[in-house]
């Protein structure tokens, strides 16, 4: 039987929150150069609260295919990603969250 202190916390940490702000202000989904450019974070933090995010599924990346065009001007750690978009389960939760 599980109970809540299996679930560990749910509560993101502050960039991820931010960030989260920043994909639902979009509408549910953005691409990574605004991303990067809003968020006011540094690429390795804001790379870690996006896998913060999908790690508790409150959003997922949509990956760029193989013949994609790979933007030379975004750091090479952005290029692969093509957006990132919030889950359903992302979006409630986020509302239903607050950042202590």
């Amino acid at each position: 039987m599980h109970t809540h202190q299996d679930m560990g916390s749910q509560q993101p940490s502050r960039a991820a929150f931010h960030v989260m702000g920043l994909i639902l202000r979009g509408g549910g989904t953005v691409r990574m150069r605004p991303l990067l450019a809003a968020a006011g974070l540094s690429v390795d933090a804001l790379a870690a609260a996006i896998n913060e995010l999908v790690a508790s599924n409150w959003a997922r990346i949509v990956w760029r295919g193989p013949a994609a065009r790979r933007p030379i001007t975004l750091p090479e750690r952005l290029r692969e990603p093509r957006r990132v978009v919030a889950t359903r389960f992302g979006r409630w939760r986020y509302r239903t969250t607050w950042p202590s």
